[in-house]
C-alpha cells in the first residue's frame, strides 16, 4: 500500500495541502490508512477498504463509496458534500462534526455509528441500518430516514425540521429535546419513542399515532 503512486499522490497532496481531483482507489485494500486533511473532487472508493481509516478533516466533493467497507473509520469534521455511500458497511463509524450537504447514504449498515453535532441538509439516509446510532445535537434539515432502521437511536436536542422518517422504525429511540418542525413520522414504528420536550409543531403523524404530552 504505502509504495503505490496513487496512494503517495495522495499523501504529497495532502501534504502540499493541494486539492486532488479525478482519483480512482476502487477496490485498494487501505485498512488503517491516516488520510487526514486529504482534499480531493470527484474520489472514486468503489469496494475500497478503508475499515480503521483516519480521515479527520477530509474535505471530499462527489466522493462515491459504494460498496466501501468503513467499519470503524474516523471521518471527524469532515466535509463530504455530493457523496455517495450506498450499500456501504459503516458500523460505528465516526462521523462527528460531519458536513454532509446533498449526499446519498442508502441501504448501508452505520449501525452505532457516531454522527454528533453532525449538519445534514438534503441528504438522504433511506432504506439504512442505524440502530443505535447516535444522533444528539445534529442538525438535519429536509433529510430523508425513510424505512431507516433506527431502534435505540439517540436523537435528543437535535434539529431534524422538515425531515421525514417516513416507515421507519424508531422503536425505544430517543427524541427528547429535538426540534422536529413538519417533520413526517407517517407510517413509523413508534413504539417506546421518547419524546420529553420535543418541538412536533406541523409533525405528520398516523390517525391517532401522535404523542400526547
Amino acid at each position: 500500500m504505502a509504495t503505490d503512486p496513487i496512494v503517495e499522490k495522495l499523501h504529497q497532496s495532502i501534504k502540499l495541502a493541494e486539492m486532488v481531483k479525478d482519483i480512482d482507489i476502487s477496490g485498494f485494500d487501505l485498512k488503517k490508512i491516516n488520510l487526514s486533511y486529504l482534499e480531493a473532487e470527484d474520489l472514486v472508493a468503489i469496494h475500497t477498504d478503508l475499515e480503521d481509516a483516519v480521515l479527520y478533516k477530509v474535505r471530499l466533493l462527489e466522493a462515491d463509496f459504494t460498496g466501501a467497507k468503513l467499519d470503524r473509520a474516523s471521518f471527524q469534521e469532515a466535509c463530504l458534500n455530493f457523496s455517495t455511500f450506498r450499500d456501504a458497511s459503516m458500523r460505528e463509524i465516526c462521523f462527528e462534526n460531519l458536513t454532509f450537504m446533498i449526499g446519498y447514504c442508502e441501504s448501508s449498515d452505520l449501525e452505532d455509528a457516531d454522527l454528533s453535532g453532525a449538519y445534514l441538509e438534503n441528504s438522504s439516509f433511506s432504506w439504512s441500518r442505524l440502530n443505535r446510532v447516535n444522533l444528539q445535537g445534529a442538525e438535519a434539515f429536509e433529510t430523508g430516514f425513510d424505512r431507516t432502521e433506527m431502534v435505540g437511536a439517540n436523537l435528543r436536542n437535535g434539529k431534524f425540521i422538515s425531515a421525514s422518517f417516513l416507515m421507519a422504525d424508531l422503536t425505544n429511540a430517543d427524541l427528547s429535546g429535538g426540534d422536529f418542525t413538519r417533520a413526517i413520522f407517517r407510517e413509523a414504528n413508534l413504539t417506546g419513542v421518547k419524546w420529553d420536550n420535543a418541538i412536533l409543531d406541523g409533525a405528520q403523524f398516523d390517525p391517532d399515532a401522535a404523542p400526547i404530552f
